[in-house]
């Protein structure tokens, strides 16, 4: 199992970034499909998602008992000017999502349909399914978990 955090070769002016010494996947328009080409299990952690060394160990544990599972740790996308309140970054289908569509899953939930990339085990066989399946398609946040679902 490898850690890689993605970085974005324009990333956004103005938003806050992790600089640490974790290997870096360089990625143009939050396309992922490369990490299909490490070829190991991988956690993934984007260029703006801060852990502690005890929350990444913690997550690292799960992803060894759930080895062949793609999991996500929850995390929060904060009030902003587009956004009036703290949500997390999780999404699900709502009841009828052909007429209510998706919402950001509640507190404590424990699973969603749509989850973010931020923070995640991505093992790589699901990894090599994903672009195999859908060459040529993004591997990013909607598309990856649309078809994960």
């Amino acid at each position: 199992m490898k850690l890689v955090r993605t970085w974005p070769i324009l990333p956004p002016a103005g938003r806050a970034r992790v600089d640490d010494r974790i290997p870096r996947l360089l990625v143009s328009d939050f396309d992922f499909a490369e990490l299909a080409g490490i070829g190991d299990d991988l956690i993934l952690l984007e260029w703006d998602i801060a852990v502690s060394k005890e929350d990444l160990q913690r997550f690292a544990a799960a992803a060894h008992a759930y080895h062949d599972r793609m999991i996500v740790a929850p995390y929060r996308l904060y009030a902003d000017n587009g956004r009036p309140a703290d949500v997390w970054a999780h999404r699900y289908w709502t009841p009828n999502r052909h007429q209510a569509g998706v919402g950001h899953v509640p507190d404590k939930a424990p699973w969603c349909n749509l989850p973010a990339l931020g923070m995640a085990y991505l093992p790589a066989a699901i990894l090599r399914s994903y672009v195999e399946e859908r060459p040529g398609q993004p591997l990013n946040d909607r598309w990856f978990s649309e078809w994960h679902y």
